[in-house]
């Protein structure tokens, strides 16, 4: 079965610092996870299945799907800072036959862990800005898209709620009121 990515490595390099000789197959591994995962948790199931049809179809470029394309623009950087994130510790330590390896070159001086996670919750970071710029999309243009079918609670909760944690802060990121206004942001 051939994953169908809404992003693709080059891109990911092109958006981010990753070197252009960096381990395919660790990103490619990463990327599956960032989407499949992170990603699904945010636009939920079916939202990342029409994507995907859009895309395989090759009609996500077609006028009436411009809201569609919008949205994977704002995907292809959330996925390309996610993807960062997850690889910077793999990237670095290595699983070989005689065990767990660092990574050495007599040219390049390797961080140390605690470095190496610094740079993963950094890259962390600014996939958590991206979510809640996905969040802020759907929530604007739920009517227009296809953000669930069936049962929504699920991303129901997700759009209404935080990004990041499973506390509920009274609203997505922090708002709620602003100016003296309730927002209400219902998907039924």
């Amino acid at each position: 079965m051939t994953d169908i990515f809404l992003t693709n490595i080059d891109n990911i390099k092109n958006l981010t610092a990753l070197s252009d000789n960096t381990n395919g197959k660790v990103l490619q591994l990463a990327l599956r996870e960032a989407q499949e995962i992170d990603l699904q948790e945010i636009i939920g199931t079916c939202l990342l299945e029409k994507l995907k049809e859009l895309i395989v179809d090759g009609e996500v470029s077609l006028p009436e799907n411009a809201i569609y394309k919008n949205l994977l623009n704002i995907i292809q950087y959330f996925l390309s800072y996610d993807v960062v994130s997850k690889v910077a510790v793999p990237l670095a330590i290595k699983f070989d036959n005689i065990g767990v390896v660092q990574a050495t070159d007599t040219n390049i001086n390797p961080l140390n862990i605690d470095d190496i996670y610094n740079v993963a919750e950094y890259y962390g970071k600014r996939a958590d800005y991206y979510t809640g710029r996905i969040q802020a999309y759907l929530r604007k243009h739920r009517d227009e898209l296809e953000v669930c079918c069936g049962d929504c609670s699920d991303i129901k909760a997700v759009l209404d709620s935080s990004a990041n944690t499973s506390l509920w802060l009274g609203g997505y990121r922090g708002y709620g009121y602003q100016k003296n206004h309730h927002y209400n942001y219902d998907i039924a």
